[in-house]
């Protein structure tokens, strides 16, 4: 379970550094994939009880 915990938190802080990126550079369609992305690994996190981090904004 830590390998996943650990690939999990990974995949998620990579995920949030390219949805910043998208956001500082103004590029909407990255943003919107970015966002999903996101969304989806933090699903996948609630669903097994893993806490995240929220140390970078979300696209609004």
């Amino acid at each position: 379970m830590l390998e996943f915990v650990t690939g999990l938190t990974q995949r998620i802080r990579e995920t949030k550094s390219r949805l910043q990126g998208a956001m500082i550079a103004e590029d909407v369609y990255a943003v919107q994939v970015e966002q999903a992305e996101l969304d989806n690994l933090l699903r996948i996190a609630a669903n097994h009880h893993v806490e995240v981090r929220d140390d970078l904004p979300r696209a609004a």
